[in-house]
């Protein structure tokens, strides 16, 4: 068969499952997305990907997100205006599957394949993006129980990118990644853990950004427990708000049980 004989029947299949996908069938854009591949049609490929991923990711299906994730990282060169169809840049997608990919796999040097990729194609661009998510491949390897020192390698320069930029969306990025610092850094006194993470929910509420809000709040929940400020602690934890996302949740209230814990409030 010629390569066109090959990609026809998958280019009629594929048409008409968007239409049905229109029509509130959740159950055809990875379908589609198949279809597209084998017609070797990527950019309506990467479309039907997109859908899927974002229904996984509606659904707090975990692994769909994270498969479909993956294909959009793949697909992501090949597609020029990947970005506009997307809605979104190249480094928060992958910050979205790395963060997937903490919850259910204890692979973090399949993460770090991933950013390493990511890190690859964006070269100078996006400082802001590439320092989150060298703040998300330190949240990997210390879930993972990878030393200190490999957590603190991510995070220095997850600083140095963040530092000189200006803005809500640097702010809140900072915060978490300072808040982060709070958990690895074994080395700073005891009493300057509670002015540190002050600061660091300061900036994460001067971004406007519930998220940072939250994820501060957990980090540095668990950092001030961690030291025996446990009245603290409870303060802090108690301002992770309704969670957006279930597995935010999870991580917060993870956190909240073992203060309790600490408190005696079994």
């Amino acid at each position: 068969a010629t390569p066109g004989d090959r990609t026809a029947p998958p280019r009629r299949y594929g048409l008409p499952l968007p239409r049905r996908a229109r029509a509130g069938d959740e159950a055809h854009p990875a379908e589609t997305a198949e279809h597209w591949l084998g017609a070797r049609d990527l950019p309506r490929a990467f479309d039907a990907t997109l859908a899927a991923y974002r229904h996984a990711r509606a659904s707090l299906a975990v692994i769909g997100t994270i498969q479909h994730g993956e294909r959009l990282l793949d697909l992501w060169p090949d597609v020029p205006d990947a970005p506009q169809r997307a809605g979104r840049g190249l480094a928060d997608l992958a910050c979205e599957v790395v963060t997937a990919l903490n919850e259910v796999d204890d692979d973090a040097d399949r993460a770090r394949r991933y950013a390493r990729a990511v890190f690859a194609q964006l070269g100078e661009h996006d400082p802001v993006g590439r320092g989150a998510l060298h703040r998300l491949l330190a949240v990997v390897l210390s879930n993972v129980g990878r030393s200190v020192d490999e957590a603190a390698a991510e995070l220095a320069p997850a600083r140095a990118l963040l530092e000189p930029q200006q803005g809500p969306v640097r702010d809140a990025a900072l915060a978490m990644d300072e808040s982060m610092e709070l958990i690895t850094d074994e080395t700073a006194p005891r009493t300057e853990i509670p002015r540190r993470a002050e600061e660091c929910m300061r900036l994460a509420m001067s971004s406007g950004s519930q998220h940072a809000v939250d994820v501060v709040s957990t980090h540095t929940a668990w950092a001030l427990a961690d030291r025996g400020y446990y009245v603290l602690a409870d303060t802090v934890i108690a301002r992770v708000g309704p969670p957006a996302i279930a597995l935010l949740g999870v991580h917060s209230q993870t956190v909240a049980t073992h203060v309790m814990l600490w408190l005696g409030r079994y």
